[in-house]
């Protein structure tokens, strides 16, 4: 899994503006349990303030970034409406729209 996201980094021509990344199956926490955001703020420098999540999950990545009070990004490519209660701070299509909030 943590191939397949730093492919969809170089694909999306973003590897270059991380310095680390983050994945659930190496850290040993699932998204959205707290443990994932807890490990994930003791081994960077990101200040939760500023800190963005990009996921494609409501459900866990959106969802634990909500719960751990960070800005969350939900990527959705097929463009599904969203009937959850589960409310991301934006919405993107294209990975390359992040590129607007760095």
């Amino acid at each position: 899994m943590f191939k397949v996201q730093i492919q969809r980094l170089k694909e999306a021509k973003m590897a270059e503006f991380f310095e680390q990344v983050f994945v659930s199956e190496k850290i040993g926490s699932e998204k959205p349990d707290p443990e994932f955001f807890k490990y994930f703020f003791s081994h960077s420098n990101a200040d939760p303030a500023q800190t963005l999540i990009v996921g494609d999950s409501l459900s866990s990545d959106i969802l634990g970034g909500i719960n751990a009070g960070i800005d969350t990004m939900w990527f959705n490519p097929e463009r599904t409406t969203n009937f959850s209660q589960i409310s991301p701070s934006y919405q993107i299509d294209s990975l390359s729209e992040v590129k607007k909030f760095a």
